[in-house]
């Protein structure tokens, strides 16, 4: 039937990804890599831009198109919908993808503070151009920035367009962002060790630990390693670094440095996890994470796998763990989410709720028994 407004519950088509429906068949088409061709027969857009010289707004269609022309077009973008909505699974935009919708559009502008940027730009210094995406308006708040969920196969988060809260360096994010309450604070609420406790985890592990790379140093190596040493490894087996570089960085070498290595490997179940992955590759020709996002990959070396895992269920960790935090945030009024910044939710704080804030230690997100430990730090205080 012909609706004005489509339902909430409904699947919506409309080719655009951006659409903030509840159920954007488009976002779902997206995530399994499908396409549904929404655009009218070429010949009677090109007859109708000649007839309007070149607008196409609101035609009606229906009265435009022969009727038979029109109602085939019709019935087969609802075929190809409906076989769409029937085929692809449903389980991880509706469970998980929806979540981060919910915490991207729950951000606000920030307040800048308007002489230091008119400085910064005056000075030109080597960031400026992201600088400038903070500019402020008449009231001196930037604007609100948009993400894209898209531009990265693990699903982390790139800017589209306003502040560039990705790339500005942080010296200047102190600066630039203040708070929009007197003596309130901008307060950055990290999660700690993200991928790694995501490794763990998989790995069945458990830390109650808030620093786990010096629980490994101590619980593991006995301290015969320190912090920075076993963070270096965890991320050169993440990241796939040469274990010669590795043994530059600790400054061990030999059968010392595979000694070392192993032992991270076998705390993490690395090559059980390693092996999973890949041979969920072989058999379908792509991976999924731990709430079931497809990720596709080009390069099938050992470590993508281990790399792509960890960092696309990071980014699902992030955005589900961040509405959790939302929840909490919003019985405090006057709290304003500003940004997410990778493994970080960047929040505008009242003064009389920045010792409530400050407290917040763990959240705990949907998949997992373990909790995951986040670390609030004020950026700028508001004097």
């Amino acid at each position: 039937m012909w609706v004005d407004e489509p339902p909430t519950n409904a699947w919506l088509l409309s080719g655009d990804i951006e659409n903030d429906h509840p159920f954007n068949l488009d976002v779902l088409l997206k995530l399994y890599s499908k396409e549904i061709d929404v655009s009218l027969p070429h010949k009677h857009v090109t007859s109708m831009a000649l007839v309007t010289h070149g607008s196409l707004g609101e035609i009606p269609w229906s009265y435009v198109m022969p009727v038979k022309e029109h109602r085939a077009f019709v019935n087969n973008l609802v075929n190809k919908a409906v076989e769409a909505i029937n085929d692809l699974p449903k389980d991880y935009y509706i469970d998980t993808w929806k979540a981060g919708g919910q915490v991207l559009s729950s951000l606000r502008q920030a307040a800048i503070d308007v002489p230091t940027w008119s400085e910064i730009m005056e000075q030109r210094p080597g960031n400026v151009h992201v600088v400038e995406t903070f500019m402020p308006d008449k009231k001196g708040f930037a604007s609100k920035v948009k993400y894209n969920r898209f531009g990265t196969r693990t699903g982390r988060l790139t800017v589209e367009s306003g502040p560039n809260i990705l790339t500005l360096k942080r010296e200047f994010r102190k600066k630039l962002i203040k708070s929009s309450s007197p003596e309130g604070s901008i307060i950055s609420i990290d999660f700690a060790a993200l991928e790694a406790r995501v490794l763990l985890y998989e790995a069945g592990g458990r830390c109650e630990d808030p620093d786990l790379y010096s629980f490994i140093a101590r619980d593991v190596f006995h301290g015969s390693a320190n912090r920075q040493q076993v963070k270096g490894a965890v991320i050169s087996e993440v990241y796939g670094s040469s274990k010669h570089a590795l043994g530059e960085a600790l400054g061990i070498s030999g059968p010392d440095l595979d000694d070392f290595v192993m032992k991270v490997r076998v705390f993490f179940k690395i090559n059980d996890l390693k092996k999973r992955v890949k041979d969920q590759f072989i058999k379908n020709g792509w991976i999924t994470n731990r709430y079931n996002r497809r990720v596709l990959i080009d390069d099938p070396m050992d470590h993508i796998f281990v790399n792509y895992y960890a960092q696309s269920t990071g980014t699902d960790v992030v955005m589900l763990g961040f509405r959790d935090l939302l929840t909490r945030l919003r019985k405090l009024p006057g709290v304003r989410p500003l940004y997410v910044l990778h493994d970080a939710l960047i929040i505008d704080c009242p003064k009389e709720h920045v010792d409530t804030v400050m407290k917040f230690d763990t959240v705990k997100v949907k998949g997992y028994v373990q909790k995951f430990f986040v670390k609030p730090e004020i950026v700028n205080c508001t004097q």
